[in-house]
């Protein structure tokens, strides 16, 4: 019993916030809110919704159509290098959709590609290679996306980036 009660508010709560957060985007759609201003820790607000817990992918591609596309954080990462790492494969294809730079690095000098492989993302890997990410790119630590792949024993992709050419240095 307390079971059903706790699913029916959870899935009432989760509602409500999507309801929420479409009506606060519809707002600032109309109000020409600049998406492109920055926190106090130099996150733009694109930034921001990529990092935020409970928004789902139609508000996401709302601000998408505003947003600077290649705007960096405090870390330089952009929201390419945060959609590959958390594997979110719609938010990444309208990324580049939108030109996206693909080979941008962050402070630590990884890249989109890099930061796919390394959480084990191969159809990301995939859908970044297709799009002309460079395979041999290497961070300040020399990691590149195959090392990245193998030091996490991420198999299928360091199979697959193996069969793309990557090479073993």
């Amino acid at each position: 019993m307390w079971a059903l009660i706790w699913h029916s508010l959870n899935w009432d709560f989760w509602v409500f916030f999507w309801i929420v957060g479409i009506i606060i985007a519809i707002i600032l759609i109309r109000r020409k809110f600049r998406w492109n201003s920055v926190d106090i820790q130099g996150n733009d607000a694109l930034i921001n919704f990529m990092w935020g817990k409970g928004f789902y992918t139609e508000i996401r591609q709302l601000l998408i159509e505003w947003a600077d596309i290649n705007a960096q954080d405090r870390n330089w990462e952009t929201a390419l290098m945060i959609a590959g790492a958390l594997g979110d494969r719609h938010i990444v294809e309208l990324l580049l959709k939108k030109w996206a730079k693909i080979n941008i690095r962050n402070w630590e000098r990884d890249t989109a590609l890099i930061c796919a492989a390394r959480n084990g993302h191969k159809d990301i890997v995939e859908l970044l290679l297709k799009k002309g990410a460079d395979i041999n790119m290497y961070n300040e630590y020399w990691d590149w996306a195959l090392s990245e792949a193998k030091r996490i024993w991420h198999k299928d992709v360091e199979n697959f980036l193996i069969k793309k050419g990557a090479k073993l240095f």
